[in-house]
């Protein structure tokens, strides 16, 4: 039997902007601090690029839950207009604390530029602040944040030498982590060896197993009763999944005919959160049976869809 998972992400809180310190000639405020979202990562680890236009891309093995958009930090920079500045990061290199492992970031990237900024007629400049993010092999699911927060200063570089550093402002950073879902097909949905009779009908199979027969004449069972699928799905505990099951018809071949599988259902919560050991569920569907069915063995598959939500 086949079977297929889909992973999705939680939506980290945004940061109230905070205002600096006036330094000498230049005054930085703090719009928004700089979020990974949520990111699956494969125990092998990896890295992923938070683009200063808010796009991320990972490397194999990680990937971002949709519903939980990472955000660029941005500073706001003020002094006399036309000046020259750059901004320097300390640490250069942070890391970044939570459950296990230490995700790093490996270097910042600015928009507009990685070097030096200028500010406008108006004596004010907005940047926009990336970062590559390496994470090692290993790291568990959980909350990870820069402590303390990132350092930022600017300084003016226009004179022939670099002079006069800003007070200095503060950037959280921080992401979520989690272990990806795996889904286990410990049993295939098995309707049984069944003899219908002449006028058909349908047999439905039960999340638990139990099946009930409907049709004009009652049907028999040769040696092998129906059986529900059963499957367990593991991922970081305590986190929200949900659960999808076929809409529509699925069809089993024969040798010549073809047959309905449809209404679809399980035992386990549609929305949920995954417990501690993973969560094991049942699903069963109903197989139409028409009248004089060609004799001999039908196979099909079905899809299975959990995402992280």
């Amino acid at each position: 039997m086949k079977h297929w998972m889909l992973a999705a992400l939680l939506a980290l809180a945004s940061f109230p902007p905070a205002l600096a310190e006036e330094g000498p000639g230049l005054k930085l405020l703090r719009l928004q601090g700089l979020q990974f979202g949520t990111l699956v990562v494969e125990p092998s680890g990896g890295s992923v690029e938070l683009t200063p236009d808010g796009l991320l891309k990972p490397s194999p093995g990680i990937r971002g839950l949709a519903g939980a958009p990472a955000l660029v930090g941005r500073i706001a920079i003020e002094g006399a207009p036309g000046r020259r500045f750059r901004l320097e990061f300390d640490p250069a290199r942070p890391t970044l604390s939570g459950a296990a492992g230490a995700p790093r970031i490996e270097r910042f990237i600015l928009l507009p530029g990685d070097s030096v900024l200028t500010l406008d007629g108006t004596g004010r400049a907005e940047v926009r602040i990336g970062a590559v993010l390496d994470i090692p092999a290993g790291s568990y699911s959980g909350a990870y944040r820069a402590f303390p927060d990132v350092l930022v200063r600017a300084r003016f570089t226009d004179r022939g030498r670099e002079e006069g550093r800003s007070a200095p402002l503060f950037l959280p950073i921080q992401g979520h982590l989690r272990a990806p879902m795996s889904l286990t097909c410990l049993r295939s949905l098995f309707f049984g060896d069944v003899v219908s009779g002449a006028e058909g009908g349908a047999l439905r199979v039960q999340a638990d197993g139990t099946y009930v027969w409907t049709g004009a004449s009652p049907a028999r069972f040769l040696h092998r009763h129906p059986v529900a699928a059963r499957f367990l799905l593991r991922g970081a505990a305590g986190s929200g999944y949900s659960l999808r099951l076929p809409r529509e018809d699925i069809l089993l071949f024969g040798r010549t005919d073809k047959l309905h599988v449809r209404d679809f259902t399980t035992d386990a919560p549609w929305v949920g959160r995954i417990p501690a050991g993973g969560l094991e569920f049942g699903v069963g569907a109903t197989l139409a049976l028409p009248a004089n069915t060609s004799s001999g063995t039908y196979q099909g598959t079905f899809r299975v869809e959990v995402d992280y939500n």
